[in-house]
């Protein structure tokens, strides 16, 4: 099964998503990626949050699952600092 999400707003804002999970025999599988990105609602306070998952798990017995999962995230946020 999947899923997708697109959103979009003011300031060249963009956040999207997507996700895919499956079961094949005693195999299951989920796959996920987000991104959000904004320009700011004034210059030098853009912003860009990225991030992965992954998680592939084995069931060999009743009871019992085997699985190895991965996270990354990569983030960027410029604060202008106090408005004048």
């Amino acid at each position: 099964a999947g899923l997708a999400r697109l959103s979009v707003g003011a300031f060249a804002t963009v956040a999207q998503q997507a996700e895919l999970t499956g079961r094949f025999g005693t195999w299951d599988v989920v796959a996920s990626q987000g991104l959000a990105r904004s320009d700011g609602h004034r210059p030098g306070a853009d912003g860009r949050l990225a991030s992965g998952f992954a998680r592939v798990g084995w069931r060999p017995a009743r009871g019992w699952t085997i699985a190895a999962t991965t996270l990354l995230a990569d983030n960027a946020a410029s604060d202008p600092g106090v408005a004048d």
